[in-house]
């Protein structure tokens, strides 16, 4: 049996880049779904002191402090500092693979300068078609539809059209997602997120692999939360139970707000957001709020929910703690009214397992670094609970960079 130099396991943008670095070895890059890119609809990059940035004469020296300070609990502050000291070669190195940027940098949020890149186009035109490209043109094996369903002493199983392929292999990547898609793995680790919905394909194949060779399992409950809905305009309303009861400050964090919903959920409540004519020009879009001329034709009970919220405007003291002091929050009294379901979605999980800067998988046993197996991406574990935008697509492909250079280091 021949030995494969590396196989890659999934296809978004860890999984094409690493492939991209190695075209010239003997490799397989395998995807489990139909077509190669993984999630691909939103890719910004988060980069200092980048090419883009010395244009518009910014200098930028904080990204791993926004990094940590954003990060806060249970971060890996040596793979932060790798990826802010990285991050900059890594979009040299997209563009040499022929990845298109505007030449504009967003001040994203919690950002202290603008850093965060966006694709000329679209995602899947100026990112992923570009790395596909490649790929093709340097004639690397890709096998779509495959799943890796076991690894044992250095062979591989993969299953491929009702067949299992099995082959050596002397370095696997496993440049997957996480796992928010897998009810009964989150369940386990989170139960609360069980009742969340999820629009992720991402399951914890990749993770119960890992795990079985020894990785050390990371904040698996670690898990952040979204609505449908712009959260801002919560505030503008108010947050009823099917019993037509508020039962949290509308102005509560994200994550506050998603575990107060689901908890609602969790007790068989449906939980729908209410604006009235004065809240409904905070949102653009319209089309998921259903119109009612008056409070009695969505529900009688609706009317001493909101007279009791309205009455809290008189001192600007909410019994849930809202602040009403903000003169753009009004009571809630101006037809037509507008109600809406309001649904907790899964957006993506934090936790996988540990590895250093070379994204190399680290040993439950002997707390050093496999030498043949890395973890790159979504499956991988660093932001602790939260990650700014745009460093999670920029550490794919600085943890690509660094795993492809030690394995051909060795």
């Amino acid at each position: 049996m021949n030995e494969l130099f590396c196989l890659i396991v999934g296809s978004g943008i860890s999984g094409l880049t690493l492939a991209n670095l190695l075209v010239k070895q003997d490799i397989l890059l395998i995807e489990q779904d139909d077509e190669l890119g993984g999630a691909k609809s939103y890719l910004n990059f988060a980069a200092s002191n980048s090419s883009f940035q010395q244009l518009a004469n910014i200098k930028d020296d904080k990204f791993y402090d926004d990094l940590i300070s954003y990060s806060t609990n249970y971060a890996d502050f040596a793979l932060l500092k790798e990826l802010s000291e990285k991050s900059a070669q890594a979009t040299q190195l997209l563009k040499s693979f022929g990845v298109e940027f505007e030449l504009a940098i967003s001040n994203s949020l919690n950002h202290s300068v603008p850093r965060e890149l966006h694709p000329l186009k679209n995602a899947k035109e100026s990112v992923i078609n570009p790395l596909i490209n490649r790929l093709l043109s340097k004639n690397v094996n890709i096998l779509t539809k495959a799943k890796l369903i076991d690894f044992d002493n250095g062979i591989a199983s993969i299953l491929h059209k009702d067949e299992i392929i099995k082959i050596k292999v002397k370095n696997i990547a496993f440049c997957t997602g996480g796992f928010a898609n897998d009810k009964e793995f989150i369940k386990i680790h989170y139960p609360l997120a069980y009742y969340a919905k999820t629009m992720s394909k991402n399951n914890s194949n990749s993770l119960k692999i890992l795990l079985k060779n020894g990785a050390i399992p990371t904040q698996l409950s670690l898990m952040r939360f979204a609505f449908v809905l712009p959260m801002d305009i919560f505030k503008y309303g108010i947050l009823i139970n099917s019993d037509f009861k508020r039962f949290v400050r509308e102005d509560s964090s994200r994550q506050d707000l998603a575990i107060a919903i689901l908890n609602e959920i969790k007790n068989n409540k449906l939980v729908k957001l209410l604006l009235d004519n004065h809240g409904i020009n905070y949102i653009n879009d319209t089309s998921i709020f259903y119109k009612y001329y008056s409070l009695e034709e969505i529900d009688k009970r609706l009317i001493n929910c909101v007279d009791e919220y309205n009455s809290y405007f008189g001192n600007r003291i909410d019994k849930l703690g809202k602040n009403l002091n903000n003169i753009s929050i009004k009571a809630i009294n101006k037809p037509m009214f507008y109600l809406a379901n309001v649904d907790v979605y899964l957006n993506y999980t934090l936790g996988g397992v540990k590895s250093d800067i070379f994204a190399r998988v680290v040993d439950i046993d002997t707390n050093t670094a496999k030498n043949n197996m890395f973890a790159i991406g979504e499956v991988s574990s660093m932001f602790g609970e939260a990650r700014l935008s745009g460093a999670a697509s920029i550490a794919c492909v600085v943890f690509a960079m660094n795993a492809s250079k030690f394995m051909l280091s060795i």
